[in-house]
């Protein structure tokens, strides 16, 4: 009787153990399959996330970010205005023609260079000028090309400037890309403008004989279709106008070379 009840006892045992072990492994198949099901879901959210990444470059500590320079609006008002050329223009210069006393005879008759940088030169120098001051400063530099170039002749424009060296501390500019523009860009900004010119083509009815063949003359402002200069050639050259086209057209070089303008400037 005994033995029966302990084997009936152990069978229990056994089943209780059984039921045990069956509910620990039901208890792990669980929580692998949990494990597994968050971690495909964190994988799929780490997915999503870098499909939506930007191409933007991911920076370091070290590295610097440069910022865009700052515009000044009145630098820019200022650049603006730069290049707006005034509808028209007047320099203030003094006048005297190359035959001050009114000799047309030899050297005055062929002064005009001398002439043109003396005017230009009172101009930046913010001096006085007459028909005395005219008549001794056009002396002195025929004089001087003289004794050190052999004689007193038509000069161009960088010939001119070369005299203009000897005399003169100034800085000097040929000019040989030139338009209407260009001339009225210079005259706004308060540069006269120096032409070598045909004078016969100037066509300025108080020229003797139609005008002389080579001439220079200063251009100091404009208007709305012409030039207004400065012509040494004429007791009424202060502030005589040329058409624009007319001054273009004039434009010589007595030796045949490239035609140019030129400019001083302090």
């Amino acid at each position: 009787m005994k033995n029966i009840f302990r084997t009936q006892l152990n069978i229990r045992n056994i089943k209780k153990i059984i039921a045990v072990l069956i509910s620990i492994a039901v208890l792990i198949s669980v929580f692998v399959i949990y494990e597994r099901t968050s971690n495909e879901h964190e994988n799929n959210e780490i997915n999503d996330c870098e499909s939506c990444q930007t191409d933007e470059p991911i920076l370091n500590e070290s590295d610097t970010v440069s910022e865009s320079p700052s515009i000044n609006k009145d630098q820019v008002i200022t650049a603006l205005k730069a290049e707006v050329i005034p509808e028209s223009f007047l320099i203030k210069m003094d006048f005297a023609s190359q035959a001050p006393e009114g000799n047309w005879d030899e050297p005055w008759q062929n002064a005009c260079e001398e002439a043109s940088i003396i005017m230009v030169h009172h101009y930046l120098s913010k001096s006085a000028l007459n028909k005395s001051i005219m008549k001794n400063e056009i002396t002195e530099m025929v004089n001087w090309q003289i004794a050190n170039w052999g004689g007193h002749k038509d000069l161009t424009s960088e010939e001119t400037v070369k005299l203009v060296e000897k005399f003169y501390n100034y800085r000097s500019e040929v000019i040989y890309d030139y338009n209407i523009e260009t001339i009225k860009s210079y005259i706004s900004k308060g540069i006269p403008v120096i032409i070598p010119a045909d004078g016969k083509k100037l066509g300025n009815p108080n020229f003797r004989d139609g005008g002389p063949e080579y001439h220079m003359l200063v251009i100091k402002g404009y208007d709305n279709d012409e030039f207004i200069t400065n012509d040494p050639g004429t007791r009424l050259g202060e502030g005589y106008k040329y058409k624009y086209q007319t001054i273009l057209n004039s434009i010589k070089n007595p030796t045949g070379g490239p035609k140019s303008i030129f400019l001083l400037t302090d």
